[in-house]
């Protein structure tokens, strides 16, 4: 057992699609690692003004790069060259689950939350079988970080993955259902 796996858990009470990621013990890799990680969908029509907004009201960031000798120009146009340069999403950070989705004709992004040994106890909604979220969780519990895997991850992760609860479809699917609970 080399892959990593990236089950789609649910939904937690704030909203928020809460992702645990699972690292066997393996070849590559010599001890068992679960976590957890959180992201906020977000139109992305929204994180573009967002990003733009936060530029043009944050004159302290501008006037550290003029002190700095970063740049000469005045704010507006720093603005616009920094989202020139840097992208316009300069400043929303969607590393945790890079993609995009569309719903409805709207793009949409998912901005990073929590991340690591985040513990989501209970779910608004589950993705997942919720007798599948408890034994991840046991094993969180008594066996992260240790030199071997627990006892039924194996046939855990494969009843996962042969249920179709780690295929793309079908996050993708849980995903869209969330985004129009949102709108």
């Amino acid at each position: 057992m080399s892959k990593n796996f990236q089950i789609l858990a649910g939904e937690t009470h704030d909203g928020e699609l809460y992702f645990v990621e699972v690292a066997p013990v393996s070849a590559e890799h010599t001890y068992f690692a679960i976590g957890g990680f959180t992201v906020r969908p977000t139109k992305k029509s929204e994180a573009l003004e967002r990003c733009r907004e936060q530029l043009e009201d944050d004159v302290k960031l501008w006037r550290g790069a003029v002190a700095a000798g970063y740049t000469q120009l005045g704010h507006q146009d720093w603005v616009q060259y920094v989202l020139a340069t840097d992208g316009e999403l300069a400043g929303f950070d969607n590393s945790l689950y890079a993609e995009e989705l569309e719903v409805n004709g709207d793009q949409w992004l998912f901005e990073s939350g929590s991340c690591g040994q985040h513990h989501e106890q209970n779910l608004k909604r589950y993705y997942i079988p919720e007798v599948y979220f408890d034994k991840l969780l046991a094993m969180w519990k008594t066996h992260h970080l240790k030199k071997e895997n627990p006892l039924g991850l194996t046939g855990l992760l494969d009843d996962l993955r042969v249920e179709g609860w780690t295929h793309k479809n079908t996050q993708t699917a849980f995903i869209t259902e969330t985004i129009k609970s949102i709108e």
